[in-house]
């Protein structure tokens, strides 16, 4: 999302993503309360007892680990922002810098994972192991060896899909912007 026709360019999480740890846990959930109604069943309970098995572990799991994991990612990857402006790439989570990065030393950007809703829902099943990109930044180290490349990873942030391809078009556009302003 460029803002104006500035150089400057930020780039925020989309939160509406943590949910899908809450969908990822109902499905575990589901899957368990229907192994357990199978033996519930097995072992002689009449239907009107086993029949609520399945929605009731899906609801207790998904509130019981869904729901910490939809915090945790909520608080962590959700609250980060990435911005360039005034020649520099800087990182953020809420009102926190946590790294900057001069334009000039930046070679390349590019997101380490490329997931989609489904490998958020599906993949991953204990936090952050799930495929939450982090932005790659390639750093030259300066003037006396311009051939040398340092890859510098940025806090995750919680994007995936178009959203992700979008962020990553309006970074690099901002950074050619502003180097282009610098010269």
């Amino acid at each position: 999302m460029l803002i104006g026709h500035t150089s400057h360019v930020i780039v925020h999480a989309d939160l509406r993503l943590a949910f899908l740890a809450v969908a990822k846990f109902g499905a575990l959930g589901t899957v368990l309360g229907l192994v357990v109604s199978f033996f519930m069943r097995l072992d002689g309970l009449p239907w009107d007892e086993v029949i609520f098995t399945a929605p009731l572990l899906a609801g207790l799991v998904a509130l019981g680990l869904g729901v910490p994991v939809a915090v945790s990612w909520w608080l962590r990857p959700g609250r980060v922002s990435y911005a360039i402006a005034d020649g520099v790439l800087v990182a953020r989570r809420g009102d926190r810098t946590l790294e900057t990065t001069p334009i000039g030393r930046i070679a390349a950007l590019d997101f380490d994972e490329r997931p989609d809703r489904f490998d958020l829902a599906f993949t991953g099943w204990f936090g952050y192991t799930s495929p939450i990109p982090a932005l790659q930044v390639e750093l030259t180290a300066g003037r006396k060896d311009p051939s040398s490349v340092t890859v510098v990873t940025l806090p995750k942030i919680l994007l995936c899909g178009r959203r992700q391809e979008k962020a990553l078009q309006d970074l690099r556009a901002a950074l050619e912007a502003e180097r282009g302003r610098r010269e």
